[in-house]
């Protein structure tokens, strides 16, 4: 059973005050290049696409960190922003394996420069092949995929295909060998 405080209620009331706020500011001075949501554990899929629907033109940066309301239902209205470069995703526990594969997968994805998935549970081997197999691999350079499930397969398939990859977070995997790490290294 959860309590409800007064201070749940005046986060929710400041949430919605600053979710309506966004909104008339990309309705009166257009749509936002960088949207940083970091910690709004309100958030809603709904509301969320709302945003991004009048920013998905010119959107190229979104962090959504500690975002946890959200599931992947958001990820659709994602892929119609095409000049995305830098994307954090760290901590949304409710995002599947599958979603961000779709996502990854399409060829709306093609400046990705950044991306933090650590923290997402189901992060697992096939996201990090989607994104070397697609053509998101071509300008990707930094991958953060701590505490999730990828292993060493998915790592030595993202390395060898992302030519442009500068750094790479894996700690906390248990499915990565300290010898996959010392390869990263040496790559």
């Amino acid at each position: 059973m959860s309590l409800i405080t007064s201070d749940s209620l005046d986060r929710a009331s400041t949430h919605r005050q600053a979710f309506r706020a966004l909104l008339q500011r990309c309705a009166t001075r257009g749509p936002a290049k960088r949207i940083n949501l970091y910690g709004c554990e309100f958030l809603s899929d709904t509301e969320l696409s709302q945003i991004l629907s009048l920013c998905c033109d010119v959107l190229t940066h979104l962090d959504l960190f500690e975002c946890s309301s959200l599931s992947s239902e958001f990820i659709g209205v994602v892929r119609a922003a095409t000049r995305l470069e830098h994307v954090n995703l760290r901590g949304l526990d409710q995002l599947t394996c599958r979603a961000l594969c779709a996502w990854l997968g399409s060829s709306s994805v093609c400046h990705l420069r950044y991306i933090n998935l650590s923290g997402v549970s189901d992060c697992r081997d096939e996201v990090l092949t989607t994104i070397a197999d697609n053509r998101v691999s071509e300008c990707i350079q930094e991958v953060y995929v701590a505490r999730t499930l990828v292993t060493n397969a998915g790592l030595v398939v993202l390395i060898e295909s992302c030519h442009n990859l500068k750094a790479l977070d894996v700690a906390a995997n248990l499915g990565v060998s300290d010898t996959m790490l010392d390869a990263v290294v040496t790559h």
